[in-house]
């Protein structure tokens, strides 16, 4: 009998141990020496610097002084390269442009799954008129230190 017991609690310590499993978000060159609990903000801070550096306003739209947003479903695959999914966007020139910024996106690390690449699908949304991300972390953190 104690031979049993012994034999199912082996069991339930493998099983318990083999449920342990570690998600890794994708990660930029620029993110690499981040901590992995910051990898998220990272990759979302590092990918809004690089659409507002390569988004290049259409002519109507800045005529018409539009303002409003582009949303951008889109995956990272297993090879780390940007696909997109899906565009929502009030004009075909937004859409193409934004086309056109994610083809620019380079090659990243894929995120991960208990160690083996995946892909992972995310959500962007582009403010218009477009605003620096990196003058907009510099006001929260005015805001949150006073």
């Amino acid at each position: 009998m104690k031979k049993y017991i012994l034999v199912i609690l082996s069991f339930i310590c493998l099983i318990g141990y083999s449920q342990k499993k570690t998600e890794v978000f994708p990660v930029f060159d620029e993110c690499k020496e981040v901590e992995s609990a910051q990898l998220k903000d990272c990759f979302y801070a590092t990918l809004e610097q690089f659409v507002y550096d390569n988004f290049v306003l259409p002519e109507d739209v800045k005529e018409k002084k539009y303002t409003g947003e582009v949303i951008a479903l889109f995956e990272v695959d297993t090879l780390g390269k940007f696909k997109v999914i899906y565009i929502d966007a009030i004009t075909e020139e937004l859409k193409k442009e934004t086309e056109n910024v994610f083809e620019k996106l380079p090659k990243i690390q894929p995120a991960t799954h208990s160690g083996k690449a995946t892909y992972s699908k995310f959500t962007l949304k582009i403010a218009i008129p477009l605003q620096n991300p990196a003058l907009k972390q510099q006001e929260d953190f005015v805001i949150k230190e006073n």
